[in-house]
């Protein structure tokens, strides 16, 4: 019997009654869930506030539409978070109980017909909503037999779409959703209901979404669930990555099953859980976005970086963020007459402290050269955005600026060296990352221009082995070889055994990174990356519990007129 067949059944006919025919063939036939299995877990629909508002805590003002339409005030006497303000819910909505682990708790999840949020978000909760994990009525039976698998699984439709097949499914409510926050720094931030399930030998499957693979975030949640359930003694974790479905990327489980999928077959041909690179499996789609990347590289190589080390490697991590969690967007800029043009940008999102910690350097120094950049057209804030007071800053990486530095052989500085690029490939994929010296504590360390020399060298010999002094010398922004053999950073490399130089050639060693980490080992330089981290860990904290004490901004960040620094225009309506 096929899905379709079931739309006859007298279960199905039930179901319907109870959410209307729109709603029962998107749970039965578009997510593969059986009728029985979906009146088990008590899907109904609402097309009344009443019931949200006065029994499951919802705002009245989500339901502005239904108020106004009947000619009613909006009452206004519940708090409500600046996220959800100017924001309204659609009519009808299909309403999900979901059961804790404990099974004492039960929580109601909505899913409006539409609504006005800015976001892309489907499902709603309650504001300040304590999370679950949720269990399908069937699979209490199976939470201390340890001998059946474990699907965990974000959403309940999914959880149900598993539950129809046999399997034993858990649902997160989002890929966070095993933690009420996102504690990365605590030693066991998991919901107390986790520990209703005995996790001692048991097989757990982790099934998310089809953009797992291309989603940084994702891969984060999945890192930290894994060490989680290998704590509680999971014997094995399998991570099942579901294929896109009808060009959907981010198709879940069930729209796999829905679209005559084999959930053995996707069984067999997964593994045990590792931490995947998103960076292949998202710059693959998204062709231009890794041209632009890659274009961006070739810059970072190509531009003379002399006395803006600093600089430099800020522009190096925020690439390397772009590889990962980068889009591409349009934005609107002024040239120095007033005129107004369009120009293609890589968007990311960092906290200042994040890039700190991934540059090697302290947060003033961070801002200081974000500022000297944006004077010179390489970057630029976006302010544009909604953002409140404790998210990170959003940054527009201008490739446009940068391709045309590139191609022309000069820089977007004012007044900048020009420089003969070579054929770069593109930056090493290694984490390289230097710190700077200490003089006032004896610590002579290979420092920021030393990690210069390393990257363009180990690009420019990609092909051969060697490169002559003179071409490095010009890449480096060096009057000449002799220049470059007087300086520092080369000399070190040099007397390390990290460079070899033969007449007027040099390369890198074969065994480079193991000499460099010896030497970055004597320079005490893993003292100074713990030493910043607990220094960014108590700041965080003051500012945490700052933002506690003295309540969210009342307004997003977003400003109502255009931006007044830089060049920067913002986007056009």
């Amino acid at each position: 019997m096929t899905l379709a067949d079931t739309t006859h059944l007298r279960d199905y006919t039930t179901l319907k009654e109870r959410v209307g025919e729109d709603y029962a063939r998107e749970l039965v036939v578009e997510s593969a869930i059986d009728s029985v299995v979906a009146l088990e877990r008590g899907y109904y629909m609402v097309d009344q506030p009443f019931h949200l508002v006065e029994d499951l805590g919802y705002p009245h003002r989500w339901f502005t539409p239904w108020y106004e339409s009947r000619g009613k005030p909006v009452p206004d006497i519940q708090y409500m978070p600046d996220s959800y303000l100017d924001n309204d819910v659609h009519l009808p909505a299909l309403v999900i109980p979901k059961r804790s682990a404990d099974n004492e708790r039960v929580i109601h999840e909505i899913k409006p017909y539409s609504h006005s949020f800015k976001d892309d978000r489907k499902y709603f909760f309650p504001p300040k909503q304590e999370l679950v994990l949720d269990i399908h009525p069937r699979g209490f039976k199976h939470l201390k037999d340890t001998s059946v698998a474990v699907w965990i699984t974000e959403g309940a439709k999914k959880c149900d779409a598993l539950t129809s097949i046999g399997l034993f499914s858990v649902n997160l409510s989002g890929v966070w959703g095993f933690t009420q926050k996102r504690l990365y720094g605590e030693e066991d931030p998991f919901l107390p209901c986790f520990d209703y399930i005995e996790w001692e030998g048991r097989t757990v499957v982790l099934a998310f979404d089809a953009d797992a693979k291309a989603n940084e975030d994702i891969q984060k949640a999945m890192e930290t669930l894994y060490k989680g359930l290998v704590k509680r003694g999971a014997s094995e974790v399998i991570a099942v990555y579901t294929p896109p479905v009808d060009g959907d990327g981010k198709a879940g489980i069930d729209d796999y099953l829905a679209s005559g999928g084999d959930i053995m077959t996707l069984y067999t041909q997964s593994g045990p859980y590792t931490r995947l690179d998103v960076s292949h499996e998202k710059l693959a789609r998204d062709p231009v976005l890794k041209e632009s990347i890659e274009g961006l590289e070739r810059y970072i190589l190509s531009e003379n970086w002399t006395h803006r080390s600093a600089a430099r490697s800020i522009l190096k991590v925020m690439t390397r963020i772009a590889r990962t969690d980068g889009e591409m967007v349009e934005r609107y800029f002024f040239d120095e007459e007033g005129g107004r043009y369009q120009e293609s940008c890589i968007l990311i999102q960092s906290a200042y402290r994040h890039l700190a910690e991934l540059a090697a350097l302290d947060k003033a120094t961070i801002s200081r050269n974000i500022a000297r950049m944006e004077k010179k057209g390489i970057l630029q804030r976006d302010k544009t955005l909604p953002r409140k007071q404790r998210d990170p800053m959003y940054f527009l990486l201008r490739t446009d600026v940068t391709r045309r530095a590139y191609n022309s052989g000069g820089t977007p500085a004012e007044g900048g060296t020009s420089i003969f690029p070579l054929l770069f490939v593109c930056t090493p994929r290694h984490p390289l990352r230097l710190r700077n010296s200490i003089p006032r504590y004896g610590l002579l360390r290979l420092g920021k221009r030393a990690e210069e020399i390393i990257d363009v060298l180990g690009a420019s010999t990609r092909w051969s082995e060697y490169i002559k002094e003179e071409d490095l010398a010009s890449l480096l922004g060096y009057k000449d070889r002799r220049s470059m053999r007087k300086a520092g950073p080369y000399k070190r490399l040099l007397s390390r055994g990290i460079l070899v130089c033969e007449e007027d050639r040099v390369r890198l060693v074969s065994d480079w990174e193991t000499i460099l980490q010896i030497a970055q080992e004597e320079g005490q330089e893993h003292l100074s990356d713990e030493k910043q981290q607990y220094e960014h860990q108590q700041d965080r904290k003051k500012f945490r519990e700052s933002y506690e004490r003295k309540g969210a901004p009342k307004k997003h960040v977003t400003p109502d007129r255009l931006m007044d620094i830089g060049i920067f225009g913002g986007r056009l309506s």
